[in-house]
């Protein structure tokens, strides 16, 4: 089964590179997908890309507080969770709380990847949907053995990208969204653009797209406040 990993950031490639082979240890049916490894050389990256996130049974968000508004990662999020659901899309959490979650990817039920507990049930989700699951005890045996690398690499992340804390407004995260999905119309100018339809929430915002070019961000008047 494919599980695609979604990040950004050049701080984060290091993390993302050992989960790649990290997952393949504790379960060994998951085929895990991430663009720098994937994406054969010459290959359009987007093209690729697209053809990736259509087949993909899984994601898994990696959510740093310096990524957490990137527009990649929330347009790959939205992307999935629309081809399999919201349920199976879950942000893995290197430096940040649930509570520091803003902005569309605040919807999906996030794991802290300091939580052994937590990571177990990320597993265990992931093993659920295989076509062919392990039986519910190998993967909490697996981690047994495994568990210490995956806390070493969170914690040597921790220790070489300091936290700002800087947090972004929906408006900003969304407004870096809906540049991203123009740019990537343009990528397929032969498709029926009339017939795209992307929806994006989150709390009273909304992002409704039908042709990149005329797309635009709605954000509803507030009963209690009166403004935009």
């Amino acid at each position: 089964m494919k599980v695609f990993i979604s990040w950004s950031g050049s701080e984060t490639k290091q993390f993302v590179s050992f989960l790649h082979e990290w997952l393949q240890l504790v379960i060994q049916s998951v085929k895990p997908w991430m663009s720098e490894k994937d994406i054969a050389k010459g290959r359009p990256s987007m093209v690729e890309l697209g053809a990736e996130l259509e087949d993909t049974a899984f994601g898994i968000v990696v959510l740093t507080a310096a990524d957490q508004s990137s527009p990649w990662i929330n347009f790959e999020a939205g992307a999935i969770s629309k081809s399999v659901g919201q349920a199976s899309v879950v942000p893995l959490l290197l430096d940040l709380g649930k509570t520091d979650v803003v902005g569309p990817l605040s919807q999906f039920q996030a794991v802290d990847a300091t939580d052994r507990e937590e990571v177990l049930h990320l597993l265990a989700t992931i093993n659920a949907q295989l076509p062919d699951p392990l039986s519910e005890t190998r993967p909490a045996r697996f981690l047994d053995r495994e568990w210490p690398s995956l806390h070493d690499a969170v914690t040597a992340f921790r220790a070489a990208v300091p936290h700002t804390g800087e947090v972004r407004s929906d408006r900003d995260i969304l407004n870096e969204v809906l540049l991203v999905v123009r740019e990537l119309g343009r990528f397929d100018p032969d498709a029926n653009r009339s017939s795209r339809h992307v929806h994006i929430e989150s709390g009273p915002v909304h992002l409704y797209l039908r042709d990149p070019e005329t797309a635009d961000i709605n954000f509803p008047r507030s009963p209690q406040h009166g403004q935009e």
